[in-house]
């Protein structure tokens, strides 16, 4: 019985066949079989070091991740799966696309255009304090977006890093559309 319980794969998405490294990979290349594609696991915290399962469940899970290609498994400590990280987050920036950031660009968009449509509505529901309330929200996603991206509050760079995400993903949104 494994000591590891997988926490993510990409067996419903799986990875595109490695052609070799003079080709530029394509979206409609083949793709790896399922079973041989990337995972991810850990070794829970009701693990003991003999392999028995009889210490509480809630816990962190031990600093080992395995991550496995296909047939092939390799163990990482804490520090490689920090620098595998960073080098991913920091490959997704650079090809303009971090998940987490536009998660609340996607956000702030959503109540930005409720914003709007209650600022010019002359009914009830465009009420000052729901008005002022959605504004409020918009601030404050605002800087969660620029803190996620590594600004600052006190210095004000978190606002401007989330105002010019914002811009940089609203423009992403229109080039799909």
């Amino acid at each position: 019985m494994s000591i590891w319980a997988t926490v993510f794969d990409l067996e419903d998405n799986p990875p595109y066949d490695y052609q070799g490294s003079h080709i530029l990979p394509a979206n409609d290349d083949q793709r790896v079989a399922a079973d041989l594609a990337v995972s991810v696991a850990q070794v829970p915290s009701h693990i003991t070091r003999d392999g028995r399962d009889d210490q509480p469940e809630d816990g962190a899970p031990w600093p080992w991740l395995r991550l496995s290609v296909g047939m092939e498994d390799q163990v990482l400590d804490r520090g490689q799966v920090a620098g595998l990280h960073a080098a991913l987050g920091a490959w997704l920036k650079r090809t303009g696309n971090e998940p987490s950031a536009d998660a609340l660009a996607a956000e702030w968009h959503r109540r930005n255009q409720r914003f709007e449509e209650l600022s010019k509505s002359d009914g009830p529901e465009a009420q000052v304090a729901i008005v002022e309330h959605v504004r409020g929200e918009l601030i404050g996603l605002r800087g969660a977006l620029g803190i996620l991206l590594g600004g600052r509050v006190q210095d004000g760079t978190a606002d401007f890093l989330g105002w010019a995400y914002y811009r940089t993903w609203l423009g992403r949104q229109e080039v799909k559309a």
